[in-house]
């Protein structure tokens, strides 16, 4: 594991690819899976980046939600919350 790199993301990463890539076996999924992450982390490290499938994505995309405020929204907002 590489300290820059967030464990949490390597597992999300993990995980997601033991979903989408891989047949056979649990084991031999998870080897697959494996690959994968080793790959783009190795990608990352030589390239500062990496790229993933538009299927991966997609099913890292189920259960997160995102929103945008500006700061004068942050600011208004916060008035409100009661100390």
């Amino acid at each position: 594991m590489d300290i820059l790199v967030s464990s949490n993301f390597e597992r999300r990463l993990l995980f997601l690819s033991f979903q989408v890539y891989g047949d056979g076996s649990i084991e031999q999924k998870w080897n697959t899976a494996g690959e994968k992450v080793k790959g783009w982390l190795e990608e990352l490290n030589f390239n500062g980046g990496f790229g993933v499938e538009h299927r991966l994505l997609e099913g890292a995309k189920v259960g997160f939600e995102s929103e945008r405020v500006s700061d004068d929204e942050t600011n208004i907002s916060s008035t409100h919350i009661p100390l």
